[in-house]
């Protein structure tokens, strides 16, 4: 088991930022999903801990923002952030199954945004910077959300 933890740190800290990102949102969807079978099953030992782990990860995802990118995007996925919290605190104070559908459809969206931007950074079909394609792919979604 160590050396599972050992390999998941290393390619942590050697991956792509854009590919991490990605990462925490895959996270985020496998606790939303574990919470909603919770709460489907009565479990709010399985709910609790997974809506709490989710909500850990929107906080990281929230603090790696940096508004010297893009400030308005960065403004309005923080709004987004901040809307997905409280929608999963609701959640898990009221076992509420529909706010959770509802923020997995939201990060969806920007994961899929997320993750095609990665594969046209790396495949050298859209540059990285500022208003270049690839950084489109998430602000055309966070434009589209909510």
């Amino acid at each position: 088991m160590r050396g599972i933890k050992a390999y998941r740190r290393a390619a942590a800290v050697s991956s792509d930022p854009m590919d991490l990102v990605v990462a925490l949102y895959d996270g985020f969807l496998r606790y939303c999903y574990t919470a909603k079978r919770g709460i489907g099953e009565g479990s709010p030992a399985q709910a609790g801990p997974a809506l709490s782990k989710a909500m850990e990860i929107v906080n990281e995802l929230h603090i790696s923002l940096d508004p010297n990118q893009d400030e308005a995007f960065t403004e309005r996925l923080s709004s987004i952030y901040v809307y997905v919290n409280q929608q999963l605190l609701q959640a898990n104070l009221h076992r509420d199954v529909a706010r959770i559908d509802e923020v997995i459809r939201l990060m969806t969206e920007l994961r899929e945004a997320w993750a095609e931007a990665a594969i046209k950074l790396r495949s050298g079909e859209a540059s990285a910077e500022p208003g270049g394609e690839a950084a489109a792919e998430p602000v055309e979604a966070v434009a589209s959300a909510g």
